[in-house]
């Protein structure tokens, strides 16, 4: 399984006959062995009406199957990641500690176990030692492959498509240059976590508490149009309706 194909999906209770809320984000071991928790998303609704969301960690081995829904019994809440473990952003780069680009971590498999079973980079080069680990980048000794010509570099594990489900954001100049050779231009602001919905088509009519259309049916959902959802607390509205 591929950590980036689970955001978006929805978690449902096999015992109810529910839906639990949306993976936004998941949590790993800082030697990046293992996924630590997962983040979902929960739309909830107030007497007065009033409509809020909230994001809950949970423990991944309360799911117990992973297909087109993630699947689980009884949800067991954490209330933090596990110490010793740090937010999974894809897309991140990795450097040497001297300040050398290796390239960037695309996405890691796992196993039905929660261990890391690879790290898959845009780059041919695989980590001898992680030095540290952060949501912004990933400091570590590797060894560099010869490299593949350009064509062959742009493989299913591209940059342009991990756009499409995960969160980059304060691109510096450089690091922008580096990744315009692979994939183009792409969003510098986005909302961590709901890069995922990036191209996806909106469903549904998404109205404020005025019932004013704030995005209208059939809009393709862009960097902005997830920061408006967002202004408007309704990203899991936004998720919900959302078509690939």
């Amino acid at each position: 399984m591929f950590i980036n194909e689970l955001f978006g999906k929805k978690v449902i209770n096999s015992a109810t006959a529910a839906y639990e809320g949306i993976v936004v984000g998941a949590s790993v071991s800082c030697d990046l062995t293992a996924i630590t928790s997962f983040r979902i998303a929960v739309a909830a609704e107030s007497a007065t009406g009033t409509k809020t969301e909230t994001v809950l960690n949970v423990d991944p081995r309360s799911i117990l199957s992973y297909k087109d829904a993630l699947v689980t019994e009884k949800l067991t809440l954490l209330a933090a990641p596990p110490a010793d473990s740090v937010e999974i952003s894809l897309g991140i780069p990795v450097f040497h500690p001297n300040g050398t680009l290796y390239g960037y971590l695309v996405d890691l498999a796992f196993k039905k176990d929660l261990t890391v079973s690879r790290l898959i980079y845009d780059r041919p080069f695989s980590i001898r030692k992680i030095l540290s680990v952060s949501p912004e980048m990933i400091l570590a000794k590797a060894a560099v492959k010869r490299t593949a010509p350009l064509a062959q570099t742009r493989s299913r594990h591209s940059l342009k498509s991990l756009l499409q489900n995960s969160a980059v954001s304060n691109i510096t100049k450089t690091e922008e240059e580096e990744r315009q050779v692979f994939f183009g231009r792409y969003p510098r602001t986005v909302i961590s976590g709901y890069a995922f919905l990036l191209g996806r088509t909106v469903g549904n009519d998404i109205r404020n508490a005025k019932n004013d259309i704030i995005i209208p049916s059939g809009s393709i959902i862009t960097d902005t149009v997830v920061e408006k959802a967002g202004s408007y607390g309704k990203l899991v509205e936004l998720t919900f309706s959302s078509i690939k």
